[in-house]
């Protein structure tokens, strides 16, 4: 993605272990040195967050305390059916997670790089979406 489409998106990353969120976050900023990369400890941070900072695409581990990713991706999806979803997983397969955009296992990492790409490329900017709605 050229930093000119990557300018200015919002990545929300949301895990509760501090170094795979750190290293994910640092990853995603050497990817996308252009875009905004937000980090939640928790699902319940993660939804203040994404509330507060309404996010181009999602991040978040699936088992977490506080509240799951589950849980989040449930409470996103009652008022938001397009920001897009990533899921991660320590598990090898990956079983479809409803409302999520994907489930990617956390080995994968340049693939989760290549999809946040992707996704941001092919979606509208959150004010896009919320201008034409109005």
């Amino acid at each position: 993605m050229s930093g000119t489409l990557a300018a200015g998106r919002r990545i929300l990353v949301v895990d509760d272990d501090d170094m795979v969120r750190d290293f994910l976050v640092g990853h995603l900023l050497r990817a996308l040195p252009s875009a905004h990369v937000l980090a939640a400890n928790d699902g319940t941070s993660g939804l203040v967050s994404y509330r507060r900072e309404l996010p181009d695409l999602i991040v978040t581990d699936l088992n977490m305390h506080q509240m799951s990713g589950d849980e989040l991706i449930e409470h996103i999806r009652k008022t938001d059916t397009t920001t897009p979803i990533l899921v991660l997983t320590g598990a090898p397969e990956t079983t479809p997670i409803p409302g999520a955009t994907e489930v990617v296992p956390k080995i994968r990492l340049g693939y989760l790089v290549q999809r946040v790409t992707d996704l941001l490329a092919n979606s509208p900017r959150v004010e896009e979406t919320r201008a034409s709605a109005r």
